[in-house]
């Protein structure tokens, strides 16, 4: 009877924890599965009871490894209130939407403070026993740039396939938020691995160097869905939230969405970014997913200077559920991208994303998925490993991270050799037509074309008068005049043109693609018999930059493109006007050729008439004849001049004269002063003068740019005279006067501003803000409000500058919350003289003073030269903080002797 006791005993301790826990575990499920009925949205019931079982399963390991503090400490931790935690889960789905203030986030060691709810809005991210998390810190929280972080539920068992499509998406230069792999725990129980991703909104924007500007979110699923209206995303811009917003506009300002859908539907693209939609295109193959579909999962973020549409990547789950065995490229998953595929520009930028991936990104990319693996991982093995019973999932997840890595390289082999790889030679042949002057090239493969050499025989003395290539949409015949894109030397001809082959659509996984059949191209060489021509040469945009020799044949019919095809063949050729004289404006006048403006050139604007140019100009008047854009009526302002876009790089502007402007607004557009320059670069203004700006807020405003003015004069602007946002200026040997509020006003951008003088300054001299980085070396600020300030992580350098006369000299505060401390200012071998305050500090900023020339010394605020918030000194060597290699050039200005500038 003894020993059967002790066996017994020990068969109970052995089996009944087992059978407790089975109990709990079918108890959960059965209950969970049943409660999923009640939802509009749930999972098919042939394989709920799976996953339900699966996470309630997983549910209970984690507690018993909580009770026996078997977790190891979570990278983040949710601090939450017991009965706010049990409301948020009390009526779900709603009640887990219901913010939950006074809740905290440690991680990185810093404790945030904020509020949270649950996120997502399909069931797998709240209907089961895992939940996905959202935190948005405080105002005085606001993390490495941060305020809102999402803690998501991983959707494979490898836990990166969200991750890994935002570190792929940031190497094709593509917006996409940072995003963490991280162990995570509320309220110290019950410790998962979770997605940290921050949100998509403005603060995102701010970080990406981006203006604030619309965002719009499409997501007709889950418990978005709408129900009783076309349920595309792309036929029907009423379905689209908006998570951002300009705010020159109204908040549920829709139009540029309505714009370029609408454009889209008729082959428009021009408000859309065609590199970075070619770039989206990009991603989704080299992460082979259907993920961005007709009715959910897009963002879209329209930028009203560059006037374009950008897309977002969010949510991709990139490489998951995809068969290994099927090709997944040129996927056309949505309307959206089906139109694209029609624009034969749009595939050609394509192929040269592709080709700078290869290039110069891949091999930092698959660094990268090394690392994120070894990070993934110790998450598995940190969450799984302490429960035996647990090890079989262990070594599945295991298996499915190394799948999962299988499948990344073979994905990224795949797309190489379709667009760049070796060249088929026998996809490619020519022919002579019976017409003498016109070779017929026929075009098949996969591989983009970038050059066409033909090469004459040495006995031909003619050279082709002309070149024009033909090719048929259809029915129609299109010629092209390639006269800008020829160039004839040593009896070759070279064309520099991009050529693909004809597109089709087929059928694909979840969805469609495009694939490549053959086409034709007839090239006609006007004044040359073609029976001159010994060889064809084409050369591809791929890895090796290939060139192959074209076989001659007897004959190739003529196969036509698709009639819905749009920009075959990009024409390149854009003319040139010459202005002088007197040019009348009213209205708003846009101008796509290169311009050059004569000297002595009047350009005269009705009230609000604005003219925008799209070309390089050219504008170099003299002193004694200046060019001078000006109102017909002094008293009715004209509105802009903009010069906008890439082609308008290095513009130059000498002698040149604005004044009576404004700006100008639209629906899609908005400028906001006389004179505008928007994504255009190593822009020159010099020997110009700017006078009496009416209206809007600005003289002179600088976007996405990058540009130098030299020895101009800027005079009673209504606001701020010169605005600088995102862009790098050099501002040399000018002048400001009676400017109504800033005289230069930085905002998260580069400046170097060297012997320059500023006379009542409304505002500031110079604002400093919201991450810029200032160097000023030589200048002269009298009667300002303030003379120089810096704010937001902003950083300005003076040196050997004159502060006079102003109410502030020099400023650093901290104001907007977004940004995560004040401003620092740096001053050397300066001169303060008879400023009401030679320097004031706000929270979390920092002035430092060497070697200045102070006619009150005495003159600051105890406190915060006992906190170190304002250090003065007396150093005789010059300190460089500044290691930009923008800055590094003008070290040499800097002088050791002698202190300020007076201006002469």
């Amino acid at each position: 009877m003894g020993r059967l006791k002790i066996i017994l005993i020990f068969s109970l301790t052995l089996t009944l924890p087992v059978n407790i826990f089975g109990i709990y575990w079918l108890k959960k499920t059965f209950k969970t599965y049943h409660e999923l009925d009640k939802f509009e949205v749930t999972m098919d019931k042939t394989s709920r009871f799976y996953r339900v079982g699966n996470a309630e399963f997983d549910d209970a390991i984690r507690r018993i490894k909580s009770v026996f503090n078997l977790s190891e400490k979570a990278d983040v931790q949710l601090l939450i209130n017991q009965k706010d935690l049990h409301a948020l889960f009390s009526d779900l789905p709603k009640s887990g939407f219901d913010d939950k203030d006074d809740t905290y986030l440690i991680m990185d060691n810093i404790v945030l403070k904020g509020k949270t709810r649950l996120r997502g809005d399909h069931i797998y991210h709240w209907g089961l026993a895992d939940k996905s998390w959202r935190f948005k810190t405080s105002k005085k929280s606001v993390h490495n740039g941060i305020n809102k972080f999402n803690f998501v539920i991983p959707k494979s068992l490898d836990l990166l396939s969200n991750h890994m499509s935002y570190v792929l998406a940031k190497s094709l230069n593509l917006l996409a938020p940072e995003s963490k792999l991280v162990s995570f725990a509320v309220n110290g129980k019950e410790r998962r691995s979770k997605l940290m991703v921050e949100q998509i909104d403005e603060s995102f924007l701010r970080k990406n160097r981006r203006m604030p500007n619309d965002i719009y979110k499409g997501d007709n699923i889950g418990q978005s869905k709408y129900f009783g209206v076309d349920v595309r995303l792309f036929n029907n811009p009423g379905i689209w939230d908006k998570a951002s917003y300009n705010n020159h506009f109204d908040s549920d300002n829709k139009k540029p969405l309505q714009t370029m859908l609408q454009n889209l539907s008729m082959g428009d693209y021009k408000t859309m970014d065609l590199k970075s939609f070619a770039a989206f295109s990009a991603f989704i193959d080299l992460a082979s997913s259907y993920h961005h579909d007709q009715t959910h999962n897009w963002i879209l973020y329209y930028d009203g200077y560059f006037e374009k549409m950008f897309p977002i990547v969010w949510d991709s789950t990139g490489w998951n559920n995809q068969p290994i065995d099927k090709v997944h490229l040129n996927i056309m998953s949505s309307d959206l991208l089906i139109k694209l595929f029609e624009n034969y520009q749009f595939i050609a930028e394509k192929y040269r994303v592709l080709e700078r991936f290869y290039s110069s990104e891949k091999e930092s990319f698959l660094e990268s998925l090394k690392i994120e693996t070894a990070n993934s991982e110790e998450q598995i093995r940190r969450n799984d490993s302490s429960i035996s019973l647990y090890s079989d999932k262990l070594e599945r997840s295991k298996k499915y991270l190394a799948k999962f890595n299988s499948k990344i390289i073979q994905k990224l082999d795949e797309v190489e050799a379709y667009f760049l790889g070796k060249v088929s030679i026998s996809d490619y042949k020519y022919s002579l037509p019976d017409d003498l002057y016109t070779v017929r090239l026929l075009v098949g493969g996969s591989k983009l074309i970038t050059n066409i050499r033909f090469r004459f025989n040495e006995s031909i003395n003619e050279r082709p008068q002309s070149v024009h290539v033909e090719y048929k949409k259809g029915n129609l015949l299109h010629t092209v005049n390639l006269a800008n894109q020829t160039k004839y030397e040593n009896n070759q001809l070279n064309i520099n043109i991009d050529l693909l082959p004809r597109t089709e659509k087929d059928d694909a996984f979840l969805g469609i693609k495009t694939i490549f059949t053959e086409a034709t191209y007839d090239f006609i060489f006007e004044g040359v018999n073609t029976k001159y021509i010994d060889s064809v040469e084409l050369t591809f945009l791929n890895l090796d930059k290939q060139t192959i020799q074209v076989e001659k044949v007897e004959n190739i019919g003529s196969i036509s493109f698709r009639p819905s095809s749009k920009n075959i063949i990009n024409n390149t050729a854009f003319n040139q006007q010459t202005w002088t004289g007197e040019k009348h404006f009213s209205g708003f006048t846009e101008i796509k050729d290169d311009v050059v403006i004569e000297p002595g050139t009047q350009l005269v604007f009705d009230e609000a008439a604005s003219l925008r140019v799209l070309g390089k100009v050219t504008a170099i008047g003299t002193a004694e004849n200046p060019i001078v854009f000006d109102a017909k009526d002094s008293s009715k302002p004209w509105g802009a001049f903009a010069l906008k876009g890439e082609r308008a790089d290095e513009s130059v502007f000498k002698h040149v004269i604005f004044k009576n402007g404004s700006g100008d607004k639209g629906s899609l557009h908005e400028y906001t002063a006389m004179f505008s320059v928007h994504d255009a670069d190593r822009i020159l203004v010099e020997d110009s003068e700017f006078y009496d700006s009416k209206l809007t807020d600005d003289m002179v405003h600088v976007i996405y740019s990058d540009i130098i003015f030299r020895n101009s004069k800027f005079v009673r602007s209504l606001s701020d005279a010169v605005d600088i946002d995102i862009s790098s200026a050099v501002l040399d040997n000018c002048e400001f006067v009676g400017s109504g509020n800033d005289s230069i006003d930085l905002m998260t951008s580069d400046a170097v501003v060297l012997n320059t003088k500023f006379y009542n300054s409304g505002d500031k001299g110079i604002s400093i803000g919201e991450g810029s980085n200032l160097l000023a070396i030589n200048n002269y600020i009298e009667n300002s409000e303030i003379g120089m300030q810096s704010k937001d992580t902003s950083k300005a350098f003076i040196y050997n500058t004159s502060f006079i006369g102003n109410k502030k000299a020099i400023d650093a505060y901290h104001k907007n919350w977004r940004y995560s401390s004040g401003g620092t200012i740096n001053v050397e071998n300066c001169v303060m003289q008879n400023n009401s305050e030679n320097a004031t500090v706000g929270k979390k900023s920092k002035v430092v003073i060497n070697n200045c020339e102070i006619d009150t010394p005495q003159n600051f605020i105890a406190k915060d030269i006992k906190n170190k918030k304002i250090t003065v000194g007396n150093e005789q060597t010059i300190q460089f903080d500044f290691d930009s290699e923008f800055f590094q050039k003008y070290r040499n200005l800097i002088k050791a002797e002698g202190k300020g500038y007076n201006g002469k």
